[in-house]
């Protein structure tokens, strides 16, 4: 049996290696010249690279931190910041050089690019920030995938469910539960009850990744690690082994054009999402600037019903004029296919008379709208779940209750970015079954406009989402069945298992309202989070929805072009996020915070070690 499960897995990690390495080679025809490379494998520093766009970029890139370094940089430097580049998207790497390169100047400390094996992108785009030392991470040859296959197939035979496999613990690290969130998010399977090949060449790759990493931060003098990725092998191995160590800090970028940098301090933090603000920071807001906060926040909802964009997942960021226009504008930062649907996408307005009225539901008995999450992205971002193993059981085993629960109606409120991921479940053909047998169940209709959502739902329940968040901020009854981003601060304790969780389902019907405390707690942490925490960033082009993150090579040319652009103009002493990054680092504060937009002193929050 153990001989039959090692052949399967070889055979199935080396079938995906020959198709990333096919990927990988459409890429080097796509974008590489073969007669640069060939002059480049004798000499590293030849730009094997076709786009004149990309080029320029890197040239004007290294000309300006040339001159930066001569200010700067004292060369006796022994201590080391780790920059890693595994994402391939541009505003990524951009996003992670810039606040590596920031720490550099404020601490004279030396960045170090973390790179995976044969990305000459990221290795070219480093290197014109004046990154001149890299670590190339590359899990293989096959004789050392065959060694870790056979130690996680060790492992594992002792193991008797997935369960708990999901507590298992290596040197103090989540591993189980990280080789799970993986496989969920790359096998498209939205739950699974086996130890299937994927699965244990995952748990493989984690055994190497822990082993690789330790290797690194234990003997380099590396103290800091610059990471916005925490999901996934090998990332999320990365970032928990890098908290195992005394004094070690990781630098989590959050947002696109407009920046903030939460800093994670001790291992404890490990699964706190970037966007979790500290208790202190939010009391000192309520406190002290909660007017300022309340107005400002009322305001970008205001802009965000009137323009149709609340409840677009991909709009978050769209909040004032000049960022719808940039939005809605036909150039690199839309592609046609979504302009012509914003154009056609009619949003019809409800009331819940009407609505009970077409469904001939008795107006008097609550609506309780269901947020569904992600199925297979994002499982873990708050923590080990305290009710179900994954996203995927929450849902079925919640829509399991609601068919019982006959003095309330229900409307199913999919994710807006559910359908790209093709997830493998049997979900859809469980929610038709139940919706065919119960009068009272529906799905959103996708044509209701989201304001017209918002005045229908009496309660709404959610697994962890911001939807949760923003409805009570509406002032809406709000159940949050696992831990958030947000519940920490003005918010109903979440269920510790599974009988309270049912037992608040029974009695749903029954929840009041929130406060005025409740509900301006909500707008405080919207306030923090939306407003406060984002900091304009001269180095960066144009605003960008948040998911719109597939670039086509058109787009990357106008990308580089934009860059080069405003490369030519910047110098970080002028740079608003640089002068409010070196607030934090100085002060020892947990997020970058906007002081000066919105005349909040500038103070030391101690919260950087703060677990809330």
């Amino acid at each position: 049996m153990v001989l039959i499960k090692f052949v399967g897995c070889l055979i199935v990690k080396e079938l995906s290696l020959l198709k990333r390495n096919f990927d990988y080679f459409v890429f080097f025809i796509n974008e590489i010249s073969l007669i640069k490379y060939i002059i480049y494998l004798t000499n590293k520093n030849k730009n094997p690279f076709k786009s004149l766009e990309f080029i320029n970029f890197l040239k004007t890139n290294h000309k300006k931190w040339s001159a930066f370094s001569s200010l700067n940089i004292n060369k006796k430097r022994k201590q080391k910041i780790l920059i890693e580049n595994f994402i391939n998207h541009p505003f990524y790497s951009i996003n992670n050089v810039l606040v590596g390169k920031y720490l550099e100047i404020i601490k004279n400390k030396e960045c170090i690019g973390f790179l995976r094996k044969g990305d000459l992108r990221g290795e070219f785009l480093l290197k014109s920030f004046g990154i001149k030392n890299f670590y190339y991470y590359n899990y293989g040859g096959i004789l050392i995938r065959i060694k870790y296959l056979i130690k996680a197939l060790n492992k594992i035979k002792k193991i008797s469910s997935i369960k708990d496999f999901n507590n298992l613990k290596i040197d103090k690290l989540d591993i189980g539960l990280l080789t799970y969130d993986t496989f969920l998010r790359y096998s498209r399977f939205a739950t699974t009850d086996k130890f299937n090949f994927r699965l244990i060449n995952y748990f493989a790759e984690a055994l190497y990744a822990n082993d690789y990493i330790s290797k690194i931060v234990s003997n380099n003098n590396i103290s800091e690690l610059v990471q916005s990725e925490k999901q996934f092998i090998p990332l999320n191995i990365f970032f928990q082994k890098f908290l195992t160590f005394k004094n070690n800090k990781v630098y989590a970028r959050v947002g696109t054009d407009k920046l903030s940098v939460r800093i994670y301090s001790n291992f404890d933090q490990r699964h706190e999402n970037k966007a979790r603000f500290s208790k202190k920071i939010l009391n000192y807001i309520y406190k002290n600037k909660k007017k300022t906060a309340i107005k400002i926040i009322n305001n970008y909802f205001k802009f965000q019903f009137n323009n149709k964009l609340f409840g677009n997942a991909w709009a978050t960021l769209v909040n004032d004029k000049k960022n719808l226009s940039v939005w809605t504008k036909k150039n690199w930062q839309i592609n046609k296919s979504d302009k012509k649907k914003l154009k056609s996408y009619k949003r019809m307005s409800l009331s819940k008379q009407d609505l009970c009225k077409r469904l001939n539901w008795n107006y008097k008995n609550k609506i309780v709208t269901i947020f569904l999450p992600h199925m297979i992205d994002g499982n873990y971002q708050h923590g080990r779940k305290n009710l179900y193993k994954d996203n995927y059981s929450w849902s079925i085993n919640t829509l399991k209750q609601v068919a019982k629960i006959k003095n309330v109606n229900w409307i199913i409120r999919e994710h807006p970015q559910e359908s790209r991921y093709n997830t493998i479940s049997n979900f859809d053909e469980t929610l038709d079954k139940i919706i065919d047998l119960n009068s009272n169940v529906i799905r959103c209709p996708n044509y209701l406009n989201p304001k017209s959502l918002i005045d229908i739902t009496d309660v709404a329940l959610t697994s962890h989402g911001t939807a949760g968040l923003e409805y009570q901020s509406f002032g809406k009854a709000v159940v949050v069945a696992e831990n958030s981003l947000y519940v920490h601060f003005g918010f109903k304790k979440v269920p510790i298992n599974v009988s309270k969780y049912l037992k608040i389902l029974k009695n749903i019907h029954l929840i009041k309202k929130p406060g005025i405390e409740s509900i301006l707690k909500a707008k405080i942490i919207l306030f923090v989070n939306y407003k406060l925490s984002k900091i304009d960033c001269d180095f960066i082009t144009n605003n960008k929805p948040q998911f719109e993150s597939r670039m086509y090579y058109k787009d990357h040319k106008t990308f580089w072009i934009e860059m080069t652009k405003k490369n030519y103009r910047f110098d970080y002493r002028k740079d608003p996020f640089f002068y409010f990054f070196k607030k934090q680092i100085l002060f020892q504060n947990r997020h970058t915070i906007n002081f000066k937009k919105y005349r909040i002193k500038e103070k030391r929050f101690n919260d950087l070690s703060e677990r809330s």
